[in-house]
């Protein structure tokens, strides 16, 4: 926090870091000789209440060659989502010239740069599922937690539970198949890459009813078969596919 009243240069393996001194606050660093970022340069950032966050203010030249690493640091606070201005007066800034390390725990970070100004914007990993898929972030419209756009019978809230794509029906969490092999029963359902299942039974439908066939079921992208041991010895039995 403060002025530099001259040309700075942050060396590779150097670091700059606009923050208040250790006082649990956001400060502004003015660089008004202009600023250097060398490849291999740090940036270490405060985040604190909804937009407000450490700052560079250049004034005067800026240049970034190769790769500067920005570290976030969520000070108490911290408001999660939003936009935050990190580095302003830069003029041709690009967010190509800079990669995030260390980021808040449980948020997807990224970076943009638009008219000098180096901006960070803070989403849950729930609100970027909901830009990549309908553009916006707001839990509103087609977008809503309980809306269904593609009519397959599950909300948003579920697919993104499940991993599946809200914009197409043929895309949902599903008992795809059920084959008989000698007394047992083969349970066949689509998976998510890095999704994780849990294949329950029921002979009665009751809520109190179902138990476990297997559980810790790693998605592979595919089709998953699961065999019921003796299950084909039951009058009836109902299946159906958790994720946590």
């Amino acid at each position: 926090m403060g002025t530099v009243a001259r040309a700075t240069t942050v060396a590779s393996g150097g670091a700059i870091a606009p923050g208040n001194g250790g006082a649990g606050t956001a400060g502004t660093l003015t660089v008004s000789g202009g600023l250097t970022l060398n490849n291999g340069a740090v940036v270490n950032m405060d985040l604190t209440g909804t937009g407000t966050s450490d700052k560079i203010a250049v004034s005067g030249p800026f240049s970034a060659s190769g790769t500067t690493t920005i570290n976030l640091n969520a000070l108490a606070g911290f408001a999660g989502s939003g936009t935050y201005s990190l580095i302003t007066g830069a003029s041709g800034i690009s967010a190509s010239s800079f990669a995030l390390g260390s980021t808040p725990s449980g948020y997807v970070c990224t970076l943009s740069a638009s008219g000098g100004t180096l901006s960070l914007t803070v989403m849950t990993p729930q609100e970027s599922w909901r830009l990549a898929n309908f553009g916006s972030t707001a839990n509103s419209g087609n977008a809503a937690d309980g809306a269904d756009p593609d009519g397959d019978g599950m909300t948003n809230a579920q697919e993104y539970a499940a991993g599946t794509d809200p914009n197409n029906a043929g895309s949902v969490l599903r008992v795809s198949g059920i084959t008989f092999s000698g007394n047992d029963v083969v349970v066949s359902f689509p998976t998510v890459m890095g999704k994780t299942y849990r294949l329950e039974r029921s002979n009665t439908l009751q809520n109190a009813s179902w138990t476990t066939v297997q559980a810790n079921i790693a998605g592979t992208g595919g089709v998953v078969q699961l065999t019921d041991a003796g299950a084909a010895a039951q009058s009836q039995r109902f299946y159906r596919i958790v994720t946590p």
